[in-house]
């Protein structure tokens, strides 16, 4: 199962800086496993503050942001809130409540 992979890691590493779908975020934040990110505006748009962001070719700044969030247990609670909020606001039921009440206001 994915689900139990995902929620046993300490971390997840995404490098990938294109928009397309990317389950391993999804999942991994679902799980309640921060994420690490390429910098980028595709992620930045899709997740907001929801992962760490690091550049994409820095391999220092991808460890530190790993030892942070090992080291820090306040920034890798607030990451996992952070996650599950982006959950949250990407399900079916909290679009096609956002659909309806544009909708209806027309």
């Amino acid at each position: 199962q994915l689900s139990t992979l995902y929620s046993g890691a300490a971390v997840t590493f995404e490098p990938t800086r294109n928009a397309d779908y990317r389950p391993a975020i999804l999942h991994s934040m679902a799980s309640g496993t921060p994420v690490i990110c390429a910098a980028s505006t595709d992620n930045d748009e899709l997740y907001g503050n929801a992962v760490a962001v690091v550049h994409p070719t820095n391999i220092s700044e991808w460890m530190k942001a790993f030892e942070m969030i090992i080291l820090s247990s306040l920034l890798r609670e607030r990451l996992i809130a952070r996650g599950f909020e982006c959950i949250a606001e990407k399900r079916w039921s909290s679009t096609w409540r956002t659909l309806y009440e544009v909708l209806r206001s027309l």
